[in-house]
């Protein structure tokens, strides 16, 4: 079976975080893991196919489910969804320790829109896996009717405490989190702390997409930073 799936206890409910391993294939077989966290419209097939384009690029590839929303292909039992909260926060960590324990390899973390900022958030804890950064929601609210939370935090308050190897890809077609307004302050935020992030904006993807670049490009730099 190409996926085998597990459940691990949320770190902040009752409820259950549920991910999916898909084992590494192609020539290039690496020992690292990729974990790929989901934007706020919630844990879809698409995401999965990200996932699956990493195991392609070699790498054990996880996907999970890190809160619960009706308009994503869900399990029904993860956590409600909070916002980039510390509450979250939380629970990818425990997502991160249940994937360290079923590959036993070195994990990087893939995010896409809230799943990066999340990311962003749990490195500024002081976690060292490697991070990479898609569309971020960095550094401001979302415009109001585009699912702000008052929950949110952001990144970009707190990249002095982000010690971890950070790279951060955007497109500046993004209507949804503009480079100049989200990804670039944060950037610029990093620079100032001394983390020299990578960074690259793409001409075109829009919010969380030029999937086939980002993938090869991040795998690339994933590959370079991850014992």
């Amino acid at each position: 079976m190409p996926w085998q799936w597990y459940r691990t206890p949320a770190a902040t409910s009752e409820r259950n975080l549920t991910f999916a391993v898909r084992e590494p294939r192609g020539g290039n077989i690496r020992s690292q893991t990729v974990l790929v966290l989901h934007a706020s419209s919630g844990f879809s097939m698409a995401d999965m196919k990200l996932a699956d384009n990493y195991a392609a690029q070699g790498f054990t590839a996880v996907v999970g489910e890190w809160f619960y929303t009706p308009h994503g292909f869900s399990t029904h039992n993860a956590p409600t969804f909070t916002g980039q909260s510390w509450a979250a926060v939380n629970d990818v960590s425990a997502l991160v320790r249940a994937t360290r324990r079923v590959t036993g390899q070195a994990v990087a973390i893939v995010g896409v829109s809230r799943g990066a900022s999340v990311a962003a958030l749990r490195a500024a804890q002081g976690h060292e896996e490697p991070v990479a950064l898609l569309s971020c929601l960095c550094t401001s609210p979302l415009r109001q009717g585009w699912g702000a939370h008052s929950h949110d935090d952001f990144p970009t308050r707190h990249a002095s405490g982000i010690a971890a190897p950070v790279s951060v890809w955007s497109a500046a077609d993004d209507a949804v989190t503009p480079v100049n307004t989200q990804q670039r302050p944060f950037v610029n935020a990093l620079r100032a702390s001394g983390n020299v992030p990578r960074f690259r904006v793409y001409p075109h993807g829009g919010h969380g997409g030029a999937h086939e670049v980002f993938v090869a490009d991040s795998s690339r730099w994933i590959a370079q930073v991850t014992p």
